[in-house]
């Protein structure tokens, strides 16, 4: 279930004086804590039954635009769960679109989310999402790079490095990877020397990075004690 607030043509909070013009006393849009998004729904001329077009106002309008949304996301990747095409459309609405002293950073009883934006949540669908799954320690620090997207990312540039301890070598480890399919992973890794407890020395803080040609990218830090050739993750 998605709750929808409604808009007019400046992305300001439909209230009723907007609609009493034309009769309608006692139109708004809804607000509260259960604001997922907004959409446009001021006096927007469409089609209705029986062939005609005509003026709706409010969330009678909006809600439609949000359900045409969601209909384009499923026609687009048939696979999509209901709670992933709801989370689509809130990622990938506009912010602080309206009225400043409603619409302010990140989710709003007012706005939500922000008001939906058709083509932004479409293009999600074709792009990359690098994520930075577990990293673990043993003989070698191991991370996992996921492609959480539906699209590939390509020219993959990653790098795994350590600050802190005591004589830990190498400090530093590179690679790239050509490309990541849509929903695949894949492993870093790096063998490490050296002694880093944490006592005298600052606890040493492995961080893992990765970028793709398409732009999205990632970092992950996690705090070890390194003991010669042995790394324990904290």
């Amino acid at each position: 279930m998605i709750a929808v607030g409604a808009t007019d043509t400046d992305d300001t909070r439909c209230v009723p004086p907007d609609w009493q013009p034309f009769g309608m006393q006692n139109g708004g849009s809804n607000y509260g804590n259960h604001i997922d998004v907004v959409a446009p729904g001021n006096w927007i001329n469409s089609t209705a039954w029986n062939n005609v077009y005509q003026y709706w106002a409010g969330t009678s309008m909006a809600a439609p635009f949000v359900s045409g949304l969601a209909a384009l996301l499923f026609a687009k990747e048939p696979s999509l769960t209901n709670a992933a095409v709801q989370n689509i459309i809130c990622i990938t609405a506009e912010d602080q679109v309206g009225n400043p002293a409603e619409d302010t950073v990140g989710w709003d009883k007012y706005y939500g989310f922000g008001r939906i934006n058709a083509h932004d949540a479409l293009l999600y669908l074709t792009e990359p999402q690098l994520d930075i799954g577990s990293i673990v320690g043993g003989t070698r620090i191991t991370a996992t790079l996921n492609n959480t997207g539906f699209g590939d990312a390509s020219d993959i540039q990653w790098n795994i490095t350590i600050t802190g301890g005591f004589f830990v070598l190498p400090r530093e480890t590179s690679g790239s990877i050509p490309s990541l399919p849509g929903g695949g992973s894949t492993e870093l890794s790096m063998s490490v020397f050296g002694i880093g407890l944490g006592l005298l020395f600052p606890q040493p803080l492995i961080t893992v990075s990765a970028t793709c040609a398409e732009e999205s990218s990632v970092e992950k830090s996690v705090e070890a004690t390194i003991l010669f050739g042995q790394v324990t993750i904290q």
